[in-house]
């Protein structure tokens, strides 16, 4: 297979003939330069999606209108993360677990048009172990975040603790809370019990193939609980919304709250209003560890979007901002046997004000 090929990302359209076929299948009827073994290796590197979200199982069973995507492996001089010398917010880690607090506007991992500057980037930097671990080009990674979104990532330090916790995600036994701001007063949405729920099915946007949109065929359940936290904001309004997703599908939490009339602020691709960023932020996951352990790692709300709710209600205090934001310790980095943890440097902004964390420089292991 010539390298030129092997680095094309393609896109397939199932159709009623189709229905019924093996994934691997399907993409080796379609594709006669590939072979099926090659597809099946795609597949098991999270390279392949369907209706945009990763498949990790060749015989998942294809029906029409699925969009199948797959970029295969790089055959070049980029077929491995580049270490970077980049800080990291590193807030939990033990031997087979790092939990790093993504900054927005940073992407997670190399791909066409961010090859460098990337969070894996900095994590090969920081642990070279990484290199090691699972796809290349995706070292540990066990989840995503939007390049726009901040908070909370996890990735593995070894291959028995990708699998474990792959398998956690999978299995929907990771807890996750994120906190969200919209424009105007959304009390009415909630009701009593200041709680709401939406569960429908998100697929591609014909009109829009980078965009998600609620779908009545070939889409993938989708279902986010949401909580009033506050109202703020003189003159205009704005809410502070707890979003709990108990799926995890790409760009689930702005669509769903797009859908019901409060696009998060700075989403300018799903109606909100434009902002210094967007207003969506991973706090907190809940699981238990491959120790054993059950592991609540919670990191409150940023300074950027403490200041952004200060900035609207300036007679609002910090501790009414926060008074719904319920944590019980603090997040920590444990020692880990392979040697001492990572030195810390004082707090910066864009950290949790009120995590105790520090700003982790790399040491290469």
């Amino acid at each position: 297979m010539a390298k030129q090929l092997a680095n094309q990302k393609r896109e397939f359209v199932a159709r009623t003939k189709d229905k019924g076929k093996r994934l691997d299948l399907f993409l080796a009827f379609y594709n006669n330069d590939w072979s099926r073994t090659f597809i099946k290796k795609q597949i098991e590197a999270n390279r392949v999606t369907v209706n945009g979200d990763v498949e990790f199982k060749a015989n998942y069973k294809v029906v029409p209108k699925d969009n199948v995507a797959i970029e295969p492996k790089l055959e070049s001089s980029l077929d491995k993360i580049e270490p970077e010398d980049i800080d990291l917010d590193i807030v939990f880690e033990d031997d087979g677990l790092i939990i790093v607090n993504k900054p927005s506007g940073m992407t997670v991992h190399p791909a066409t048009g961010n090859w460098q500057g990337t969070l894996m980037n900095a994590l090969v930097g920081y642990f070279k172990g990484l290199e090691n671990i699972g796809d290349k080009v995706r070292s540990g990674l066990i989840h995503r975040l939007d390049k726009n979104t901040s908070g909370l990532v996890m990735i593995a330090k070894t291959n028995e603790a990708l699998w474990y916790y792959s398998k956690l995600f999978s299995d929907r036994e990771v807890k996750k809370n994120y906190y969200a701001i919209v424009k105007g007063d959304a009390s009415s949405l909630f009701g009593s019990k200041k709680k709401v729920t939406v569960r429908n099915y998100l697929g591609r946007n014909p009109k829009a193939r980078k965009k998600f949109t609620e779908v009545e065929k070939g889409g993938k359940l989708a279902h986010t609980d949401f909580e009033l936290t506050n109202i703020f904001g003189e003159g205009q309004r704005f809410t502070l919304i707890k979003a709990s997703p108990k799926t995890g599908r790409t760009h689930q939490i702005r669509v769903h709250l797009a859908s019901l009339g409060f696009p998060i602020v700075g989403d300018e691709w799903y109606g909100g209003e434009k902002g210094s960023r967007l207003m969506l932020h991973a706090s907190s996951l809940k699981f238990v560890s491959l120790d054993k352990k059950t592991r609540k790692i919670d990191i409150g709300i940023p300074v950027d979007i403490v200041n952004f709710i200060y900035n609207k209600d300036q007679d609002i205090k910090i501790k009414d901002i926060l008074k719904n934001v319920k944590r019980k310790k603090k997040p920590r980095v444990s020692r880990i046997k392979s040697g001492t943890r990572a030195k810390k440097k004082s707090k910066t902004p864009g950290s949790s004000p009120r995590s105790g964390k520090k700003k982790a420089t790399k040491k290469k292991r």
